[in-house]
């Protein structure tokens, strides 16, 4: 297989101004456990990782760098094209979103469960002015928060890491008693029928964790996570929501090797708006990866 990203669309692509990283905010996100320390007490984790190109290479990634072409669906079925950078870090639960409009640059950063916006706004035509204004571009998006955006985009390219991680936390927080585990012990079910395909599901719920929370997306009370049975990938993810959020789905397709780490991720993600049952009503989002930096 050719390893890496280099596809037809990336003519699409060009160079977003101000993607540079800050040094000590990298430093601060790129952790990563050590290989000695991890145990693997979940075999659909332990599948998922090897699919996705082994624990040890998962464990040696920290960043994950690509640029995507974005297209944002509308209602009336059309959409808008962009372009976006990602600066993704699997153990760190975390993802970094750069992008540039007509109007101005903008970022937005998820954390585990803390999100920040930020951008310029270019001045009126003829001025130098710039405008510092934290949700420039949010309404790009159409009927789907940035936060939702960020949280769909991180779990689908991190999930075993992400279902890893946090049976990590739970196996240290469960030796302090002063301190609630974060997560309880996985579920399975299945094997059940998506989209044509036989499918393990697990799910984390806001009950699960210290806080009340699971994610940072506002009325979301579970993520459900589902296996492909016969590629044992991570691919469907359904964000429930609670009655005062949209439910909504993101689905992985296109699975590559990164040239600079040797793991897999989606090349291709489309998000979906979902009835209560998860079945996809209506795409709202798609990403094609064109290439990694």
């Amino acid at each position: 297989m050719n390893k890496g990203f280099v596809f037809a669309v990336a003519v699409l692509m060009v160079a977003i101004g101000g993607c540079g990283r800050p040094q000590q905010q990298v430093q601060k996100l790129g952790s990563s456990p050590a290989l000695e320390s991890v145990s693997l007490r979940d075999s659909h984790i332990e599948q998922a990782l090897k699919a996705a190109g082994g624990l040890d290479k998962w464990v040696k990634t920290r960043q994950i760098s690509l640029n995507a072409v974005v297209s944002l669906y509308k209602d009336d079925g059309s959409f808008y094209l962009t372009r976006q950078h990602y600066d993704v870090y699997p153990w760190s639960q975390a993802v970094r979103i750069i992008g540039g409009e007509p109007t101005g640059r903008y970022k937005w950063l998820l954390r585990d469960e803390d999100f920040e916006l930020s951008g310029d706004v270019q001045g009126q035509q003829g001025s130098d002015k710039s405008e510092k204004r934290p949700y420039v571009a949010a309404d790009l998006l159409f009927g789907l928060a940035p936060s939702e955006f960020a949280q769909s985009l991180l779990l689908v390219m991190t999930a075993p890491a992400h279902l890893l991680g946090r049976q990590m936390n739970v196996a240290a927080e469960k030796a302090d008693l002063h301190r609630q585990p974060k997560v309880v012990r996985l579920q399975w079910s299945g094997p059940v029928k998506v989209a044509g395909r036989m499918y393990y599901r697990t799910s984390l719920t806001r009950t699960d964790t210290a806080q009340g929370k699971m994610v940072s997306v506002t009325g979301i009370r579970r993520v459900v996570f589902y296996q492909n049975a016969e590629t044992d990938f991570l691919d469907r993810i359904w964000f429930v929501g609670d009655g005062s959020g949209t439910s909504f789905a993101v689905w992985g397709y296109d699975y590559r090797e990164l040239e600079m780490s040797g793991i897999y991720v989606p090349s291709k993600i489309n998000v979906y708006k979902t009835n209560l049952k998860g079945i996809p009503q209506e795409q709202i989002v798609g990403i094609t990866i064109v290439s990694e930096i």
